[in-house]
């Protein structure tokens, strides 16, 4: 399938990792994702209806325009 899609040149790569995930020291995958867990210094929590409902704008403002148009302002940004 890999050499139908023309991608036969990362069967390497995708064999390297399925062995480097071998060796992991964890047993499972909650086991490791619990590295993420003592990692952080602070706790993710949900917002109310009124933030879901107030959008992206009531969060961080509305879009920036460059001349009036958004399309020129991202085209600006992207140069």
């Amino acid at each position: 399938r890999l050499r139908e899609a023309r991608l036969e040149s990362l069967a390497e790569s995708i064999w390297q990792g399925i062995k480097a995930l071998q060796t992991q020291a964890a047993a499972t995958g909650a086991a490791l994702s619990d590295k993420f867990k003592e990692a952080s210094s602070f706790e993710m929590s949900y917002g109310t209806l009124a933030h879901f409902y107030g959008g992206l704008e009531a969060l961080i403002g509305p879009p920036l325009m460059l001349n009036g148009s958004l399309y020129d302002q991202i085209a600006c940004e992207h140069e």
